[in-house]
Order: C-alpha cells, then structure tokens, then sequence
C-alpha cells in the first residue's frame, strides 16, 4: 500500500508523544494498524505486541483492530521465507490472542482483576448492568433523604421546597444524581463536588462579570452579535444579486447590533439597558399583493432571515434582563443551597459505594476509578501532580507504548489513567482522533484535552502532531462544500479552534470526471 508523506510519519515516528490529527476518511485506522506490525516486525528494534497497550472506543472497534493485525501477521508469514523473520511473526501471532488490545474499561476491568486486593473489593465482584445501577442509586438515595427529611434541617427543607416538585422531590434527586454523574469524569470525584460547594461564594470585590458565568454568557452574545453581523452582510449582497432595493433596511440592522456591539464592549450594565432598548426599524420591502410571484418570493425570503435574526438577539434578553448587581445578589442566596446540595451529594457518593462493596458489586464508572486507585501512590491528593504507584510502575516496565483511538472523546480520570502509564518514565503515546469529530460531550468527553495538545505539541520537546488531512472517500466538490461551511462555523469563540489551511479537508484520491453539474460547476 502507498502511504502519504503524512501517513508515513505517523507509522515510523519513535521516542516521541505522538498526537496523530486525523480528518474523516483518512484511514486512521489503516495507520494506527500498519504502525503496529511495523514496531512488532521491525528487525533492528522490534516490540513484542504484549509490550502495547490499545485502547479503542468499542468493543467492535477493539476486535476489528485485533483482526486487522492478525491478518497483517498472516500475510506477512505467507510472502517471507526467512526464517528469524517467520519465527518472530508466529511468535506475535501466538501472543496476539492475549494482548492488551481493548476498550479502556476493558483493560481497568483486566487491572483490577490482577490487583484486586489493593482495593478491598470481593474476588467475584460484578458489573451493575444500567438498569441494576439506576435502581440501587433509586434505593440509596431514597435511605439518604429520608434520613434528611426525618432530622427535618430547615435549610434542607427550603432546598426541597426550591427545588422539588409541586407533588414530590424528583427534581431535586434528578439533580442529585447528575451531579454525581458529572463528579464521576474526574479524578477526584469528592473534592470536586467539595469545589463545586463552594463555587458561588463569591468575594465582595469581584464583579459581576467577572465570574466564570457572566465570562460565559458574554461570550455567547458576542457569538450571537458575530453571526447576526455575518448574516446581515450576506444579505446584503444578496440584494444587490437579486436587483431588489433592500440595502437601506439592512443597512439600519446593522446599525442597531454596532451599537449593541459597543455596549456588550463596554460593560454587563450597559449592554443590558442597550439590549432592552433597541427596536429594529419597520423593513420597507416594497412588495404589493400584485406584484409578480418572483417579487414575493424573494420578500419572503428576506423576511424570514431577518426575522431569525431578530428572534436570535431577542433570546438575550432572557439572559440580561437583570444588573449585574441583581445577580450578584442571587448568587449570595443560592451560594448555601448549592453547597448544601453538593454535601448531600457526596453523602450520596459515599453511601452508594459502601453498598455495591457490601454486595460485591460494581458499576462502569468503578472500573475507571479502581483502576486509577490501583496506578496512583498511596497519599496522593488532588492539589499536585499524581505520582505513580508500584503496580503503575511495573506497567510502565511493560509497556513501551500505549496507542489510544478516538482520543478526542477521552474524559479527565482516563486521562489521569493513561498519564500515569505514559509520563516521565513510562510508555510513548500514540493518540489519534479528530477534535472536529467529538460528539460525546454529553457522556463527559473532555475534547479540550486533544484541542490543548493540537495546539502545544509542536512546540512541545519529544512531542510531535502529525495531520492527516486527505480525504480519500469523497469526491473534491463535496470536501470544498465541507471546507467552506466548516470555515464559518469553526472559530476561537464556538468552537476553541479556526478552521483554517491546516484543518480543511484535501482530496486524497482520483475520480472520474462527475455526469451531472455540481457545485463547482458543470
């Protein structure tokens, strides 16, 4: 198989962090295989391929990349008569069956098997399906509750009252339990729910805007002002394409978002009496009910874009309805609820795990954070970097490099697992993934983690970004569409990155001349 200048580097780099930026279709796969028959079959430096360490995304993808690897084994053996060379591909072959190739729950399950005494659990533990998980966390958090209504605390009856139901509290225990979801994508689940306890106390000089929320929502209405400026500059052209004398209407809308522009500049005050003040003038589109269709067609156009338009900055308004004083103020009264909630979270924590060791069980978020217990040293704690631990250390003896698929869809506490494999003295990364691509958020995947070495690496000594940027499934017109739609939607403030020459997507194959007329023409 031809391989590309990139593909090449990314299969031969060695003794470097290797972060492999790999666009859809770029055979990422192909490579990340081809990079492990080259390190188990290279005859002057050759790994064993019980020596790495794969982690994939699914089972599927985990038993497809162990095929793949076998068959590259075989077709090697069947075109080689030298017989060291036959000799080392049947040895990798035989000891394929038991390498660590597999999700990374998978290899936590492994470890935790192999140091199970190091964690107390019982030898024969086993996994909660979801639907056992839900209704032990439902049976648990039932006793801690009811244990909270029966000393009858006010501030915790006014929680309940704020933030129960009319009829019963499902509403405080669904914000319960998906606080101890989100604590579960840490390191240190416990400290940061402490963290999150104290968030809203804020110090008596700090502003409004100044805290992490107000940072954030006025980031989105500068989005909101970004795009709006955008759409009224297309439409204006669009006019002028189409012949029709609506210039001036788009010309006074963008007049109103400057001058939004400049109070969202100045202050959260300020943009927020210029956001409850603002009125677009009345549109004069011209258009009677005799005049030809086309004429109606294209005020209807026209219309509702610059009614979409309207309707996006009239959202703000939700968000700026109040000073920032007034805000401020609120957090002061919720800042004990929150801290209370996350003590009853914690208290929920501690109560749920006791019970699954009482019944030797086990959910899928235990396997992470066993796992992490088993590779950190003992004292560890959340405010310094985490050392490894003896059984860390022998792994890292293991492996000397640890291959990791999908990389963009990691969370924090796997992060925290792969580092105490690969740091200081431990295994070579090899992460391969597509930022653009993460779609998991909404299972706690961290995409900052892989958008913060894109970043880094090149400047970073002993770490490499190689991009794989060819396209070698689509035709050039359909990447060119991609490209261009990708260029408006990717920037610093949507999306923590700018699509730029480096990230569009390149034609990487041939095709026959298209039939029918496309995009670029006929």
């Amino acid at each position: 198989m031809s391989w590309t200048t990139e593909q090449q580097r990314a299969i031969e780099a060695r003794d470097v962090d290797l972060l492999v930026a790999a666009a859809a279709g770029s055979g990422k796969t192909a490579v990340l295989v081809e990079r492990i028959l080259q390190r188990i079959t290279d005859p002057n430096d050759a790994a064993s391929i019980y020596n790495l360490l794969v982690v994939t995304f699914t089972n599927a993808a985990a038993a497809e990349m162990r095929k793949r690897i076998a068959d590259g084994l075989s077709s090697r053996l069947k075109h080689t008569a030298d017989p060291v060379l036959r000799n080392q591909l049947d040895t990798q072959l035989t000891l394929l069956s038991g390498a660590a190739i597999s999700t990374l729950h998978g290899f936590c399950q492994n470890l935790i098997r192999q140091y199970i005494h190091e964690l107390g659990w019982e030898p024969n533990f086993r996994l909660l399906t979801d639907t056992e998980a839900l209704l032990l966390k439902e049976d648990v958090l039932d006793l801690v509750l009811e244990s909270r209504y029966e000393i009858g605390e006010e501030s915790f009856l006014d929680l309940a009252d704020s933030h129960g139901g009319s009829q019963d509290d499902r509403a405080l225990r669904e914000l319960i339990l998906q606080l101890h979801n989100l604590s579960l994508s840490q390191p240190w689940p416990l400290h940061w729910l402490s963290q999150i306890g104290s968030l809203l106390y804020i110090p008596k000089e700090q502003s409004f805007e100044e805290t992490p929320w107000a940072k954030e929502i006025l980031r989105y209405a500068k989005i909101v002002l970004k795009d709006a400026d955008h759409l009224l500059f297309s439409l204006s052209e669009e006019s002028a394409r189409r012949n029709r004398s609506y210039g001036d209407t788009f010309l006074n809308d963008k007049a109103v978002i400057d001058e939004l522009q400049t109070a969202l500049d100045q202050s959260w005050n300020a943009f927020s009496d210029q956001l409850a003040h603002s009125k677009f003038p009345t549109a004069s589109w011209g258009v009677g009910k005799n005049s030809p269709s086309v004429e109606i067609e294209d005020k209807e156009f026209f219309s509702s874009q610059r009614d979409y338009l309207k309707k996006r900055i009239e959202s703000l308004k939700k968000y700026f309805a109040r000073s920032g004083n007034d805000l401020l103020d609120d957090l002061k009264v919720v800042a004990p609820e929150l801290k209370l909630l996350a003590e009853i979270t914690i208290e929920f924590y501690e109560a749920y795990q006791k019970k699954k060791i009482d019944l030797g069980r086990a959910d899928f978020a235990d396997l992470e954070h066993g796992a992490l217990a088993i590779l950190r040293k003992e004292g560890s704690t959340p405010d310094k970097k985490i050392e490894p631990s003896a059984a860390a250390l022998e792994l890292q003896q293991r492996f000397t490099e640890v291959l990791i698929d999908e990389y963009q869809d990691t969370n924090g506490v796997q992060e925290a697992i792969l580092s105490l494999l690969c740091d200081d003295c431990g295994a070579w990364r090899f992460q391969v993934g597509d930022v653009k691509q993460s779609i998991y958020k909404f299972r706690l995947a961290e995409p900052e983690l892989f958008l913060q070495k894109y970043l880094n690496y090149p400047q970073v000594p002993e770490c490499e970004r190689v991009d794989l940027a060819k396209n070698f499934r689509s035709r050039p017109e359909i990447l060119s569409g991609i490209n261009f739609i990708f260029e408006q939607l990717f920037s610093l403030d949507a999306a923590e990155m700018v699509y730029g020459p480096e990230e569009a997507l390149q034609a990487g194959s041939d095709f026959l001349a298209p039939d029918a007329t496309t995009l670029a023409g006929p």
